[in-house]
């Protein structure tokens, strides 16, 4: 027999790790009927169970205030499972226990499921299992997800809750005391039994006190938002020096493809303006965002992995929460803003996190201001041309990267105040939060799963639009009519309105043409410059830097430049997720007019200004 079994639990438990273990690779991700909550479902033959495992999303309660509470008590409620498995963190066992207690209220059905026991050890806390079991009339096993130890037991003890028809006639002295209370969903019966399960929980002051150390200057009002911005400025140097290398080496052998590829379709005799359209658009642009793009969201995604598994992203939200408030926005939005730097797309999707729609819309329309990894190489580059002389040297150019972030940020905080005053009128909503402990992250399983789920996934999306754009730039850059491109036509067109920015018309035409995928805005600014067919790659800042100022490019070019590179309309990939999120039209032009409209007035400001001191 099969069974299926529902893997519930709060947040940083070590769900995922426990459904790893169990399915291993025989798993695939998807949203939940009825809802954009992703829930993931796989298949498992060990340990002598076959059974369907589905993981529920991580939630602090079933009180359905948010769509991943509804999603699972829907699921609990109404789904045809055979058992609930439900994951508590023995180092937070009174809120893990909670949790417990609210299923319960929906099945019977349910095995606990205790990890960390070895680290509750550690920090003076000790459970009495066996009498937990005796309280809750539910099996309660102990199981090491990161060793897969205790899996045998609790797939065993789960098919035996299955394999029941109805709950035991032999009921607990906790299930008699429920139904003296009357009705078992009451407030009271739940306050019963929390004090009931409190006593089976003994915890070693002394020992507890010390875990708190580090939240000590983690949280301070002072020098934690100073450890938040170092440790950004370390993931981004990470990130950006990292990818160099592998970035080169991936162009190398991507782009050493070409002559192949272009000698294997000349001999199936197509057509040559095919041939080099497929060839030198294409796959060349192709080619170009994947070795741009992908390298450093190899790194960066599970860098914030691993800051999420270890316990330091929610604390980063607490830290932030005042400043979101006053927005009228929540500590969340920092979450889903610090994935929006490996891409704006996944920052969107992260937005799920948040647990009202009017937080959901808010964090989606503004993350598009946050610069993604798209947009670092074009920022790194000018930066480097244009501002890395002087005593600084290069260490300028990364002081003005940061700076660039920074402002991005405080720009995210505006918006959100201005829209928190207009369309979307309202209060924040209540953020509450139980911080988890601090854990030593599982590296193997998080840069696995993070690349596979996060970075593969839109690399994929982005390579979708970014061939036919290819094929699109191509065509304008080699269809000539009265001796004159498509392209130059067309930027002759522009460059009056981009004038009026502080731009020219090429740098508008390139960042229209980059739409779907940011990586290519400088490579086709070079092309329109140099008047080229296809798109090329300079082979140092130098050369760079003399096509540049060959082309008129000033110290306020640079400014209106890097201005409109982070504040300007999110790509396709992005606008398309965020057609997907909030299913309106309506949502989605406002996402892509506010941060188009903040990147044309900068521009226009910055403009104005250096015509004044002129």
């Amino acid at each position: 027999m099969t069974y299926t079994f529902l893997l519930a639990g709060q947040p940083n438990v070590g769900k995922s790790t426990i459904f790893n273990a169990l399915t291993g690779m025989r798993q695939h991700t998807g949203n939940w009927i009825g809802k954009t909550v992703m829930t993931a479902k796989g298949e498992s033959r060990r340990y002598g169970v076959r059974c369907t495992v589905i993981d529920l999303p991580g939630t602090y309660s079933l009180d359905a205030r948010s769509a991943e509470e509804s999603c699972a008590g829907e699921a609990i409620c109404e789904a045809d499972a055979d058992a609930v498995i439900v994951v508590c963190d023995a180092c937070a066992p009174a809120r893990s226990l909670a949790f417990a207690l609210q299923v319960l209220e929906r099945t019977r059905r349910v095995v606990l499921a205790f990890n960390f026991t070895d680290a509750a050890e550690r920090r003076g806390i000790c459970l009495d299992l066996k009498r937990l079991e005796e309280l809750l009339g539910v099996p309660v096993v102990q199981v090491h997800a990161r060793k897969k130890q205790g899996m045998d037991t609790l797939l065993k003890s789960a098919s035996q809750v299955a394999a029941q028809d109805a709950p035991s006639d032999d009921v607990s002295r906790f299930q008699e005391k429920r139904t003296a209370e009357c009705v078992c969903a009451s407030p009271l019966s739940r306050a019963f039994a929390a004090r009931e399960l409190e006593k089976q929980i003994r915890t070693d002051k002394k020992r507890s006190r010390n875990n708190t150390d580090a939240d000590r200057v983690i949280l301070h009002e002072k020098w934690g938002r100073l450890l938040l911005l170092l440790l950004l400025c370390v993931v981004l140097f990470l990130t950006i020096c990292g990818a160099n290398v592998p970035s080169a080496y991936l162009a190398k052998l991507l782009f050493s493809l070409q002559e192949p590829m272009e000698r294997t379709l000349v001999s199936m005799r197509l057509p040559p303006f095919f041939v080099q359209m497929l060839v030198q658009g294409a796959y060349r642009t192709l080619a170009w965002v994947l070795s741009v793009m992908l390298p450093p969201m190899a790194i960066f995604f599970p860098l914030f992995a691993l800051l999420e598994d270890c316990g330091y992203l929610p604390r980063a939200a607490f830290l932030l929460d005042r400043r979101f408030a006053r927005c009228g926005g929540c500590g969340k939005q920092a979450l889903t803003m610090c994935m929006g730097l490996g891409c704006n797309a996944a920052g969107v999707t992260g937005c799920r996190i948040l647990d009202t729609d009017r937080e959901r819309r808010m964090a989606i329309a503004t993350n598009a201001l946050v610069p993604c990894n798209g947009r670092f190489p074009m920022l790194i580059a000018v930066l480097t041309v244009f501002f890395s002389g002087g005593v600084f040297g290069k260490f300028g150019a990364a002081l003005a990267l940061c700076g660039c972030i920074l402002l991005s940020f405080g720009m995210t905080l505006l918006s959100s105040a201005l829209l928190g005053k207009t369309a979307l009128r309202g209060s924040a909503a209540s953020f509450t939060m139980e911080l988890p402990p601090y854990r030593r992250p599982s590296m193997a399983h998080v840069i696995l799963r993070s690349f596979l789920d996060r970075t593969l996934r839109v690399a994929a999306r982005a390579a979708a639009v970014a061939a036919p754009a290819g094929m699109l730039i191509y065509t304008l850059a080699n269809v000539s009519t009265n001796g004159q491109t498509i392209l130059s036509r067309a930027i002759a067109f522009l460059d009056p309105a981009a004038r009026l920015i502080g731009l020219d018309g090429v740098l508008l035409a390139a960042f229209l043409l980059a739409f779907p995928a940011n990586e290519i805005v400088l490579p086709v600014a070079i092309l329109g410059y140099t008047a080229g067919s296809t798109l090329t790659d300079l082979t140092s800042y130098a050369s760079l830097r003399d096509v540049l100022t060959g082309s008129g490019w000033t110290i306020q070019t640079a400014v209106c430049f890097l201005l409109f590179a982070l504040f300007h309309w999110p790509c396709s990939t992005t606008v398309l997720t965020i057609k997907k999120e909030t299913g309106s039209i309506g949502w989605t032009i406002l996402s892509v007019l506010l941060p188009t409209c903040i990147g044309v007035l900068s521009c226009a400001l910055v403009h104005g200004s250096f015509m004044l001191l002129s």
